[in-house]
This record gives C-alpha cells, sequence and structure tokens, in this order.
C-alpha cells in the first residue's frame, strides 16, 4: 500500500472517530410524547418573568384584575393580554417529541443558570420554569418544569412571549381614547404616497353630550345608533396592536411594510378637542394579507390584533 494512501486512510478514520466522540458528547434526547404541564392547568393569578443577560437581571410582574391582566413591575399599566396569556398556554400546549428523562449536569442544557425563569402563580401554589440554550434542534429550547428531572426540547417559539422587549408587554391601542372622551370619528382619504383609490369621507359626532346622542355626515356606512358605534367606532378607539415595523421619525409616516391594498385616513377627536390620527391599511406582507395602522405621531406601522371591520375599509353600497 503506498504511503499516500495510508495517510488518507489514516485521517479518514481520525476524523471519523473525531465525529463520533462529538455526538456521543451531545445531550440524548429520547422520543417521547407530551407538554411540559400536563393535565389540567391551574387558573393563573400572577406572572413572574425573571430575565438575566450581560447587562444584568430585569424582573417583570403581572397580575389578573377580572377580565384583564395588569403590568405590576418595573411600571404599572394594562397589559398586553395576548402575551401574558402565551405566556401561560405555552408550557400547557407546546408539543414535544423529545424528552430527555435522566438529563445529568444541567449546566449542558443552560439550565444550571438559565437565562429566564418563569413563575406561574395560582391559588395556593405555582408552576416554576426554567429555560435554557437553543438545543440545536431547529430552534428549539431546553426547558424545565421545576420539581420534575426530565427536560423537555419544546417546539420553536416557545420562548417568543417571554423574550419581548419590555415596553411590548403594555396594552397599546389604536386611539387614546374611550367611550366616554370620544367626540368625533372621521374617516378621510388616505395619504397621496399610498396611492391608492379615495374611499368616500365620513364622520360620525356625538351631537348631544348629555343625551348622549350621535349624528352622522357624509357617506357613513351605518346609522348612528349606540349598539353601531360600540361595534365600529370604539373597534377603532381600543383595538390593540400587536406587531411593530417600518420605525422611523415621530410625526411623519414612514413606508408602510408591505404592499398597501386598501387604506384610508381616521381621525378621532376626544372631549378635549384633541385629535389622534391614523392610517388603517390592508398590506400584503409575505404573501398574506394582514390588517395593519400607519401611526404618524409615532412614526411607526403596527400590526392589528383581530380584522379591520369590513365597512370601514370599503365604500358601502349606494352611498
Amino acid at each position: 500500500m503506498k504511503w499516500s494512501t495510508t495517510i488518507i486512510l489514516i485521517l479518514l478514520v481520525a476524523g471519523l472517530g473525531a465525529w463520533v466522540y462529538r455526538d456521543l458528547a451531545k445531550p440524548k434526547v429520547p422520543n417521547g410524547v407530551g407538554t411540559l404541564i400536563e393535565g389540567e392547568p391551574k387558573k393563573i393569578e400572577r406572572v413572574e418573568l425573571v430575565r438575566t443577560s450581560d447587562k444584568g437581571t430585569e424582573t417583570l410582574s403581572f397580575e389578573r384584575r377580572g377580565e384583564h391582566w395588569w403590568v405590576t413591575s418595573p411600571y404599572k399599566d394594562r397589559a398586553n393580554s395576548r402575551l401574558i396569556d402565551e405566556m401561560i398556554v405555552q408550557p400547557t400546549s407546546s408539543f414535544s417529541d423529545k424528552f430527555i428523562e435522566a438529563p445529568g449536569d444541567l449546566a449542558q442544557y443552560g439550565l444550571d443558570k438559565p437565562r429566564i425563569r418563569v413563575r406561574l402563580i395560582y391559588d395556593g401554589g405555582e408552576y416554576a420554569i426554567r429555560i435554557g440554550i437553543d438545543s440545536g434542534f431547529e430552534g428549539a429550547h431546553y426547558v424545565q418544569l421545576e420539581g420534575q428531572p426530565r427536560i423537555g426540547v419544546l417546539e420553536p417559539g416557545f420562548a417568543q412571549p417571554y423574550s419581548q422587549a419590555v415596553e411590548l408587554y403594555r396594552l397599546r391601542t389604536l386611539f387614546d381614547v374611550d367611550e366616554r372622551t370620544l367626540a368625533r370619528f372621521t374617516r378621510k382619504a388616505a395619504p397621496e404616497e399610498l396611492k391608492v383609490p379615495a374611499l368616500k369621507p365620513y364622520s360620525y359626532f356625538l351631537k348631544d353630550s348629555k343625551t348622549k346622542e350621535w349624528a352622522a355626515e357624509g357617506a357613513a356606512p351605518f346609522e348612528p345608533t349606540r349598539e353601531n358605534l360600540k361595534t365600529y367606532v370604539m373597534w377603532a378607539a381600543q383595538v390593540p396592536l400587536e406587531e411593530f415595523a417600518s420605525t422611523g421619525t415621530p410625526g411623519t409616516l414612514p413606508p408602510p411594510p408591505g404592499d398597501v391594498l386598501r387604506a384610508c385616513t381616521f381621525e378621532v377627536v376626544d372631549a378635549q378637542d384633541v385629535p389622534q390620527i391614523v392610517v388603517l391599511a390592508r398590506l400584503k406582507r409575505n404573501g398574506h394579507e394582514e390588517p395593519w395602522a400607519g401611526l404618524a405621531d409615532r412614526g411607526m406601522w403596527a400590526r392589528i390584533a383581530g380584522e379591520i371591520p369590513h365597512e370601514l375599509l370599503e365604500d358601502a353600497p349606494g352611498k
């Protein structure tokens, strides 16, 4: 056998041995099926989120009050209930087909000093959850319920609701008004740079503040009854915002994060005659049609939770 052939074979064997050693050194993940918290979950009343990074440790606390969640630390405000509910639901609904039943040293999973700790507190007890490092399985993380030896490798996205910027846990709404302060709601043409056909303008306004009688002007799509206003106008005044994009200079509307299909400008005026202006739009983004709002005063676009009522971005027949 030639020396060159011998050397090549030696290198191949050495490489194979290194690969086998590295593979054996990886945490073994046997197959299994289940969720991190099994059985009927308790009703969670408080959530505590502790996150550690190179910059230090931060603690966020949330509390259920009636039907809504509130941020109690590091600031006090209405919370984005969607995010809080996701934090609660993830451990009972995120499906895993990989569990490590005898994990050994927790350091290899990043669970000895976890970057995220979550306490889901219910009447009489709590679920304490540790979230470790990326497992290498397509972005899934190692997760452990304290008090249980096994470690789950839960699906990608599990850690997302626990990793948001602090301000995003605050409930952000389309308009900063409520039913008591709303005085006028007006639809106008969309900004020219969006290049969409103009819809017919209309307004709803509080005709008599004592009797709470409302009136309509222009091509209004529905009668200004109390029920209609609650369904449509108050939707526009209270709808939550979910995803933020295209942040620009406050006071200007940056380019939208997608192709504009339909759009219109809406102005809400409160009892102090202070206007708030947004652009409601249907955007084509990543192959999907999504509801977005352009917030000129904040210099950003934000995706709207739920759907924009059909009548707000369409002209009613015969109007």
